[in-house]
């Protein structure tokens, strides 16, 4: 009981980042049994109809088709009688009387057999590779000098698996829809539940996983941590110091001032004085 609280407590102390990598950790286990699917699932299926002529009789034969990645079967129905062949695909791409249309789609089925296992092998590290990271992030108390380096690669390794998966899916399916069964019928093609899951699992879990994670990895790594530091005021000057137009004056100044004034009146009167004695001797 005393676990089942701790991690309860656990989880409502978790950050944003690590909840959103524990949504993309379980994104990535859907996406494993996706694969598993794929891997065992039909990827090419369709029916056709063959119509021969013998002894002035119509007979109708009616072909249906239905190819995994690792076997083909052929049901054969003729007036109601239905025979069933099942090849795998190894032994029939090693016949040697293969035509060229065979021996390309041979080499497709091989190739979107091996992106299917790598997609699965990605996707088993998407897995491992968060649980580890949120497993130091939550219970494993590293030194600081190690625990940020390794949890950035853990992150890193997480975010790379999930990216590889989406790849090796698209290309899995780009692949698959490329197939040409022309020389058997125009309506053989691409479907099943092999392809239909891999799509899915593109779409809603490789593709969304990675995408959830570099948020996480935004928000823990890349985000830029703000100091609680007081805004620093600028230094302003005091008033005393600031320049005025009228500034006040000491007594000192104000009587050497005054005698200024009077020193001025007495030489504009004596001037005045010697211009009308002037005019007077004219």
């Amino acid at each position: 009981m005393a676990v089942v609280q701790e991690m309860q407590a656990k989880v409502r102390e978790s950050t944003p980042a690590q909840r959103i990598t524990a949504v993309a950790s379980l994104l990535a286990i859907i996406a494993c049994f996706f694969c598993i699917g794929a891997l065992a699932g039909v990827w090419w299926a369709g029916s056709y109809e063959v119509s021969q002529r013998i002894r002035r009789t119509q007979i109708t034969t009616e072909i249906e088709f239905v190819s995994t990645l690792w076997e083909t079967t052929v049901k054969t129905s003729v007036n109601g009688q239905t025979t069933e062949d099942t090849q795998t695909i190894d032994d029939t791409c090693g016949q040697s009387s293969l035509s060229d249309e065979a021996k390309s789609r041979c080499e497709q089925i091989r190739a979107v057999r091996a992106f299917v296992f790598l997609k699965f092998i990605a996707c088993v590290g998407s897995v491992g590779f968060p649980v580890a990271w949120l497993y130091f992030e939550l219970l494993c108390y590293l030194p600081v000098s190690g625990a940020t380096k390794l949890r950035k690669s853990l992150m890193i390794l997480s975010v790379s698996c999930n990216a590889f998966a989406s790849l090796w899916a698209l290309l899995a399916i780009i692949v698959a829809s490329t197939l040409d069964f022309k020389d058997m019928s125009d309506d053989l093609g691409v479907g099943g539940g092999g392809f239909v899951i891999t799509i899915l699992s593109l779409v809603f879990c490789s593709v969304p996983g990675c995408v959830l994670e570099v948020f996480a990895w935004r928000w823990t790594y890349s985000t830029p941590e703000t100091a609680a530091t007081p805004a620093k005021t600028a230094d302003l000057p005091k008033v005393v110091d600031l320049p005025t137009l009228v500034s006040t004056r000491t007594d000192s100044e104000r009587v050497a001032s005054k005698r200024d004034v009077e020193a001025g009146v007495v030489g504009n009167q004596q001037n005045q004085t010697d211009m009308e004695g002037v005019i007077e001797r004219m």
